[in-house]
C-alpha cells in the first residue's frame, strides 16, 4: 500500500512538473570567432531568443575558459534583464561579455563555452542557452622593427663610419 501512495505522489508531481514551462532561449553569438593579440580584450556580442510561452529571468553567466583568458560579464549583469516569452531580448545583437586575453599568452587559439542561467523565477539558476567561442591570438608585431626604424637606424650607423674614417 504505501508503494502505491509513493507512485501516486510521484505520478501526481510529474503530472504538476509537466505543466511548469522547460524554459529554451537560442543563444547566439554574432561574432563567436575573434584575433587578437597577447594582453588585448574582445566584446562578444549576442542575440537570445525565448523559444518559450513564459518570460525568463536571466540571472547569470556560467563560463568554461582556457586559462589564458578572463571573462568581464559586467555587460550581461547592466543589461540583460529578461525576456518575454516567444521574442527576443533584443532583435539587435547587444554586448554580452568581454574576453581578456592574459600578456604573455603564446600565439594560438584559445576557447571557451558561456552558459546563460535564469528561468521563470528570478532565483532559477537552469541553463536556458550555452554558446562556444574562440579567442586567437596573433604573434606580437613588437619584435620585428618597422622599415622607418630600420632606415633611421642605417642612417645613424653610416654617419657614424663615415666620421671615424674622416677623423683618422
Amino acid at each position: 500500500m504505501t508503494q502505491i501512495r509513493i507512485l501516486a505522489f510521484l505520478l501526481t508531481a510529474f503530472a504538476a512538473g509537466a505543466s511548469v514551462s522547460k524554459a529554451a532561449v537560442i543563444l547566439t553569438l554574432t561574432n563567436p570567432n575573434q584575433t587578437t593579440t597577447a594582453g588585448s580584450t574582445v566584446s562578444f556580442l549576442a542575440t537570445a531568443f525565448n523559444d518559450d510561452t513564459v518570460p525568463v529571468s536571466l540571472n547569470a553567466l556560467n563560463r568554461n575558459l582556457d586559462a589564458a583568458l578572463t571573462m568581464d560579464d559586467s555587460a550581461f549583469f547592466n543589461n540583460w534583464l529578461s525576456i518575454p516569452a516567444n521574442s527576443f531580448f533584443d532583435p539587435n545583437p547587444q554586448e554580452l561579455f568581454t574576453i581578456t586575453v592574459a600578456v604573455g599568452t603564446g600565439p594560438g587559439t584559445y576557447s571557451g563555452t558561456v552558459d546563460l542561467l535564469g528561468g521563470p523565477d528570478i532565483q532559477d539558476q537552469n541553463i536556458l542557452g550555452s554558446a562556444q567561442f574562440s579567442v586567437t591570438v596573433n604573434p606580437t608585431s613588437g619584435d620585428i622593427p618597422e622599415p622607418a626604424s630600420v632606415l633611421l637606424v642605417g642612417a645613424g650607423l653610416g654617419l657614424a663610419i663615415l666620421r671615424a674614417r674622416m677623423h683618422r
